[in-house]
């Protein structure tokens, strides 16, 4: 087990002897420890210790509480990233509902949650609720930011992906009509400093996909909405990381290399902050970043990305295999072009 979920289990027990394992006040100390199980996969016991913290703030604040919706969002994404839809959709209807019970039916806080909910059901493969629920959005939003507020382009995007799994081709081309001309005033930064960027950036590359009908590639919207999702709650997550690594590899496939470096370097920053320095996943984030370096000429720094991924791998070879091979693979030739003995 993980040092850090150890220390939080024995901290956990100390207070549970000594408050009783029905206290309000355990809710921040189970958070913790859920959050820690489930940056490193311990999914059973995260869902454990999630479900136990939104009961205890439940059986104070009641069944409607605002303060209620971290909980239920944590929750859903756990079981969302694990495929299992059915046990996410209960709580992503209820913050939902909550929200609404909050704000109004009309409210921009509301509109995020049917995006939210959206998603779930787009991964799902309920593409006619997805739609239904886009367009909610899409109402809200209109209505009280206006036709051409430039949060309608992501949507309208979302709209047309939707719109072509179903085969609905005509729909589909209107509504990445109407995307690219909310956001012809978008521009790509070169090196993008905040997920508003990354937002943007992302937009205009999954058009370029839709335009030459790699609509696979252009779904890749739909998904990073777990990332924004993700952020809101972790912004430290590996959840994060991996949407990071994952829009770091398009644009290195579309020659963007300064935007796929920022987004390697940050993905491999929040895998060593919370998966620890020696961890599989660090590896692989060194060999990326080192990898791409390598391919642009930087050899220096390529080698001493891929001689610390490779450390990691050699510490654990049965469990690192494949990624040792690459490793080992990429440094010789590194090597052999600079005529230098490893």
């Amino acid at each position: 087990m993980n040092a850090s979920i150890e220390k939080l289990e024995e901290l956990l027990q100390i207070q549970e002897s000594e408050l009783g394992r029905y206290d309000p006040a355990l809710s921040t100390l189970l958070d913790d420890l859920s959050y820690a199980c489930h940056s490193h996969g311990v999914f059973d016991r995260a869902e454990e210790c999630y479900l136990r913290s939104l009961a205890l703030r439940e059986s104070v604040q009641g069944p409607h509480d605002q303060s209620l919706l971290p909980g239920l969002q944590r929750l859903g994404i756990l079981y969302r990233i694990q495929n299992k839809f059915e046990e996410a959709e209960p709580y992503y209807l209820r913050a939902l509902k909550i929200t609404e019970r909050q704000v109004g039916l009309e409210h921009p806080q509301v509109a995020i949650r049917l995006n939210y909910l959206a998603g779930l059901y787009f991964a799902w493969g309920k593409f006619d609720d997805a739609e239904r629920l886009v367009k909610n959005s899409v109402y809200i939003y209109e209505k009280l930011l206006g036709p051409n507020h430039q949060v309608l382009a992501s949507a309208y995007m979302g709209l047309s992906i939707i719109n072509s799994r179903q085969g609905k081709y005509e729909a589909a081309l209107s509504y990445f009509r109407q995307s690219c001309e909310l956001s012809k005033n978008f521009h790509a930064k070169e090196v993008p400093t905040s997920f508003q960027d990354i937002s943007h950036s992302l937009l205009l590359l999954a058009q370029g996909h839709f335009r030459k009908q790699e609509y696979e590639e252009a779904e890749v919207l739909l998904r990073h909405s777990m990332l924004i999702e993700a952020r809101e709650l972790w912004p430290d997550h590996p959840i994060v990381a991996d949407s990071l690594t994952m829009l770091a590899d398009l644009y290195r496939a579309q020659k963007m290399y300064r935007e796929a470096e920022f987004l390697y370097t940050k993905a491999l920053k929040i895998r060593q902050n919370t998966l620890g320095a020696d961890h599989p996943d660090v590896a692989v984030s060194l060999y990326s970043l080192g990898d791409m370096l390598a391919s642009l000429e930087r050899s220096e720094e390529a080698c001493d990305l891929l001689l610390v991924s490779l450390q990691i791998c050699e510490n654990d070879p049965r469990q690192n295999a494949a990624q040792l091979k690459l490793t080992k693979t990429r440094l010789d030739q590194l090597f052999r072009a600079a005529k230098k003995p490893r």
